[in-house]
């Protein structure tokens, strides 16, 4: 079953992954059905070290043809509907870590809001990721995606601006290997108004067409 992950990552250290994860389920943790379906994908087939990691919330796990689009890069999709910063630093060791990146983009945020967090708890959070990945994984570059705009989410428009404001000045503030990702404003008119015919009938997730924004902006940052 671990035959084809032998050397990359240790057949040892894949059981006592999948060992810990039947814990974290038998225990209730926050999406740990998602996270074992990850490692159960991975006991199959490992990712090449060096990969282009996307972790985030269902903007990332929705972008069902993210592969297909970006085929050039060898892409890995980790998103789980509904995650916070604080699931993403929860789950670090067993959805980043292991695959040793060139490069990690962050989405989240919009569920941190929504959940009642303030802005700057958020950004204490998304801190204590950087500093794990800065010290396990050295020579992986850091992309922090922008929290979106949404019609759904109108109501905290203020919210997601200030958040993504102090998101840009802690990459700033970081060393060359952290970016902001700013899509909020591509999906923005020249007038600052939302763009129409970006959404799902939800009005929160992205159809095609949204996605063919984040795919520009995105692009710039491989």
């Amino acid at each position: 079953m671990f035959k084809d992950i032998k050397s990359k990552m240790g057949t040892g250290l894949v059981v006592v992954l999948l060992l810990l994860l039947l814990r974290l389920q038998a225990q209730g943790q926050p999406f740990s059905a998602e996270i074992m379906a990850f490692a159960k994908r991975d006991s199959l087939s490992f990712p090449k070290k060096g990969g282009i990691l996307f972790v985030g919330s269902s903007s990332i796990g929705g972008w069902v043809d993210m592969e297909d689009r970006l085929q050039d890069y060898a892409i890995i999709r980790r998103g789980f509907g509904g995650s916070t910063y604080s699931d993403i630093l929860r789950y670090l060791h067993e959805i980043v870590l292991p695959y040793r990146p060139s490069k990690l983009f962050l989405y989240a945020g919009e569920n941190d809001l929504v959940q009642g967090k303030a802005v700057g708890s958020i950004i204490t959070t998304l801190a204590k990721i950087h500093e794990v990945v800065k010290k396990e994984l050295p020579y992986t570059d850091l992309y922090i995606i922008s929290a979106k705009p949404s019609i759904k989410l109108q109501s905290y428009q203020a919210e997601i601006s200030e958040l993504n404001r102090r998101i840009q000045a802690f990459a700033l503030a970081q060393s060359s290997t952290v970016s902001y990702v700013d899509i909020y404003n591509a999906m923005l008119d020249p007038d600052g108004n939302l763009k129409p015919g970006l959404f799902i009938s939800d009005n929160l997730h992205l159809n095609a067409t949204g996605y063919d924004i984040w795919e520009h902006v995105i692009r710039q940052f491989l």
